[in-house]
């Protein structure tokens, strides 16, 4: 007779599945910004812009290399939060483990943002960032 508190294997077969496509997704998003930047690399200009002041306008600019900076960071970050996740999840119960997962791919997707942002100024040259943000 099977117990309240066994999952058939449908249930666990479903599980792995879901856990699989997360680490997937997670595994995407912890090499996108790298696999952005090598593709960019050859097309970007010599100089680009390499810091904002607070009022919008390039303080300093730097070579196109600088654009490597954050890749390799955001690798590791994405192997401190799964490290984490193991942790959390082991201490925490089976909740964290679903949940850690969820909470690392949206910290990666600020990540991809801040990528796609240095990759669109360096493009474009821009000078100005406040002209980005029109309700300043």
């Amino acid at each position: 007779m099977k117990k309240s508190g066994d999952k058939s294997w449908r249930e666990r077969l479903a599980a792995g599945r879901a856990a699989a496509w997360y680490e997937k997704l997670f595994a995407v998003l912890m090499y996108l910004p790298l696999v952005m930047a090598l593709i960019a690399l050859p097309f970007l200009p010599e100089r680009i812009p390499a810091h904002y002041d607070a009022a919008g306008l390039v303080t300093r600019w730097g070579s196109r290399f600088e654009v490597l900076i954050l890749p390799p960071c955001v690798v590791l970050f994405g192997f401190f939060l799964r490290f984490m996740a193991k942790i959390t999840g082991e201490l925490s119960g089976n909740v964290w483990k679903k949940i850690s997962p969820l909470i690392g791919c949206a910290a990666l997707l600020v990540f991809q943002a801040l990528m796609l942002f240095i990759l669109y100024t360096s493009f474009g040259q821009v000078e100005d960032i406040s002209r980005l943000f029109p309700w300043r």
